[in-house]
């Protein structure tokens, strides 16, 4: 058990640590933003979000018009800098699909496991191969101050 109160002093140790390095940066981060300079960087960043804003309103105008012109005329070049492109796309019912793959190719046909596992125990019931077990994991409690004390050794009533 040595190893283990010896891990939890370390563990207590860094959080500790830690805790003091936050609130250390934390005093900075204060007297930075009390600067004039870091003001004027807000200002700045509040400006370059708007102006991303813009580009990507400005893009999506562009590109929906561009479209728009392709749809009536066909061409794929409506403007200097602007080309529209034609894609593949696959389009299909996913039930007919499905019905079909499980005749001709079930392959295709994915678990879920997620939703497999979360109705585990019912579909066990229905004769699927399932085994449900347990697995052990071990917990750490977020507040270790108990081993920062006496020694690292923590007061038998704490427990």
């Amino acid at each position: 058990m040595s190893g283990l109160t010896d891990a939890l002093r370390e563990l207590a140790e860094a959080r500790r640590q830690h805790e003091i390095a936050k609130e250390r940066v934390g005093e900075h981060l204060l007297r930075v933003q009390a600067m004039t300079t870091y003001q004027e960087m807000l200002v700045a960043q509040d400006s370059e979000r708007n102006l991303a804003q813009a580009i990507l309103n400005a893009d999506a105008k562009v590109r929906a018009l561009a479209l728009a012109e392709h749809a009536l005329s066909g061409d794929t070049k409506p403007a200097e800098g602007v080309q529209v492109k034609l894609f593949g796309k696959v389009v299909y019912e996913p039930q007919d699909v499905w019905s079909w793959c499980i005749v001709n190719a079930p392959k295709y046909l994915v678990l879920d496991a997620k939703a497999f596992e979360k109705a585990a125990s019912v579909l066990r019931d229905l004769g699927a191969r399932v085994e449900l077990t347990k697995e052990a994991r071990a917990q750490i409690a977020t507040n270790l101050d108990v081993w920062l004390t006496n020694e690292g050794k923590p007061d038998e009533n704490s427990r």
